[in-house]
């Protein structure tokens, strides 16, 4: 009897592994398995061998949890093969081991492992060029596989760009000439400055070089030496004018066809849920969600677990900053709530869901683009994980409104440092507060910048801002206990920065704690 439970003990624990799908001991082989040239992947779980010990020590041989072929096709995608017969598997198993990269990744964040296979190039009989492939783990179906073509990249790499910056379609067209001007053409004469700003004339030249003062009539622009008869000096306002056909009301137009539609299509779904509170919950998640699934051919998780597990890596701050803060650690196991959709409404969480999903493959296909821009990132995205895991530890119900305190708090007032009075609001409203760092003994102390860098207080702040949107998101309401002290150094960063981010917010209060009264105003200097 106790033979058998400890079998069905070994079984069942198996099982629930192979449901998490994919692991590390997976390995790749390669062959021609229906002879049309093309060479065919074959994936397959080693064996596990399990002793049950007793009178008789008994080897029992646990089958892979899974073996997938994968069927290539003269397009340099894959399709899932269908399961292979006995004389096919005698095939399968005379394949020499692959040379192709197996990436074991939650790519569709849904809590099932998948596999991503890169570095083609290394295996002689496929051929150069040929695409990633992704091998989504079955879930409540059969795997499947979607090639990470030029266009599946495209769409990651601009849905990322836009993630990081809500701009980044204009930004990224004027950047690179996508763009013409419009309006109506009118024939007349013209400020030359404002010619000047919108054209170039004889193919590329400049109406004014860097010497003209257009206000000065000894100082002829450079245009006026190639067309004398079409400019003059106006001696009543002052300025130097041309003569021609120009357009008025100018409109900057952005061609947008230059970018992947279906990447514009999720930018417009997604709207500005991180940029502007007035806004934030105008954007559409379930219209990104369908996007994100048809270019992934997948479906993609929608547990806040889902995301919380698998948390971007910590990103090295700049010596001066050192020892780094501790990341904090999730509480396991995570409150059932955490996997409950209707916890946390999918107006407020399916976008930055689905984001993380498009980062996670970013990562893995290289569409993210090297440079400061991306570590700041990584930085605002720690702040709405933090953020999430203070509303999982306070247990906040989706009907109850979670209370924020900010507050100036950093310096030395006859003896008592006032940021410990932010934490001491906060727990006298019932509410959360964000008032991390570190000492200069890597202790975790209340936020406070110390004596660090600008580039460190820059990336910091996107710890901090990243916290304040996602409770942003969930319409908290924030208190401003105005607490303040005298300013060190690069301290006293943080909180201008707050009361800007916080400028419209409809649900922030200032509020006088602990005796302390008056707060500082200022622009945000990060």
């Amino acid at each position: 009897m106790k033979v058998r439970l400890l079998l069905l003990g070994i079984l069942s624990t198996f099982y629930l592994v192979a449901q998490a799908g994919y692991d590390e001991k997976y390995k790749a082989y390669s062959g021609d398995l229906n002879g049309d040239g093309y060479a065919d992947l074959f994936l397959s779980r080693s064996p596990e061998i399990i002793l049950l010990l007793g009178d008789v020590i008994t080897p029992i041989v646990i089958s892979p949890a899974e073996q997938v072929v994968l069927i290539q096709n003269s397009d340099q995608k894959f399709s899932v093969g269908s399961t292979p017969t006995a004389s096919e598997l005698s095939v399968l198993n005379t394949w020499g081991e692959s040379a192709v990269e197996l990436v074991v990744k939650d790519v569709n964040i849904d809590g099932q492992l998948d596999l991503v296979i890169k570095n083609f190039s290394g295996d002689v009989n496929f051929y150069t060029g040929t695409y990633d492939q992704i091998v989504f783990a079955p879930n409540d179906s059969l795997a499947h596989v979607r090639a990470v073509d030029p266009e599946f990249k495209q769409f990651f790499k601009e849905i990322y760009g836009y993630s990081k910056s809500s701009d980044y379609f204009e930004n990224t067209a004027i950047s690179e000439g996508w763009y013409h001007y419009d309006g109506e053409e009118q024939t007349g004469w013209w400020y030359i400055t404002y010619i000047s700003y919108y054209y170039q004339y004889d193919n590329g030249k400049q109406f004014l070089d860097d010497n003209d003062d257009p206000t000065d009539p000894n100082n002829i622009p450079a245009f006026c030496y190639d067309y004398p008869s079409s400019c003059l000096f106006n001696s009543q306002v002052g300025y130097w004018w041309i003569y021609g056909t120009f357009l008025s009301n100018i409109e900057l137009v952005i061609e947008y066809e230059n970018f992947n539609q279906d990447a514009l299509n999720y930018a417009q779904a997604a709207g500005t849920a991180f940029e502007d509170p007035n806004v934030a919950l105008q954007s559409d998640p379930a219209a990104s969600e369908q996007i994100l699934e048809s270019k992934l051919e997948a479906e993609v998780g929608e547990t806040v677990a889902g995301v919380l597990l698998d948390p971007l890596p910590w990103p090295e701050l700049p010596p001066e900053a050192q020892p780094l803060p501790k990341p904090r650690k999730l509480p396991l196991p995570l409150p059932e709530a955490a996997n409950d959709s209707a916890w946390f409404p999918k107006k407020d969480w399916g976008w930055k869901i689905l984001t993380r999903a498009g980062i996670v493959i970013c990562g893995l296909f290289l569409c993210s683009e090297e440079g400061e821009d991306d570590e700041l990132f990584q930085w605002r995205q720690i702040g709405w994980e933090w953020a999430v895991q203070d509303l999982l530890e306070e247990e906040i119900e989706e009907t109850e409104q979670p209370k924020v305190v900010i507050g100036e708090g950093e310096g030395n007032v006859n003896g008592i440092w006032t940021y410990e009075r932010i934490p001491q609001a906060a727990e006298a409203y019932g509410a959360i507060s964000f008032n991390l760092g570190v000492d200069d003994q890597g202790n975790e102390i209340p936020f406070t910048s110390g004596q660090w860098s600008d580039r460190t207080d820059s990336l910091l702040w996107q710890m901090n801002s990243g916290w304040i949107t996602t409770m942003i998101l969930r319409q908290a309401q924030f208190y401003d206990i105005g607490l303040y002290g005298p300013r060190q150094g690069g301290r006293g960063k943080y909180y201008p920065c707050e009361r800007a981010m916080l400028e419209g917010y409809p649900l922030r209060e200032e509020r006088y704690f602990g005796g302390t009264g008056g707060f500082t105003y200022g622009d945000c200097e990060l």
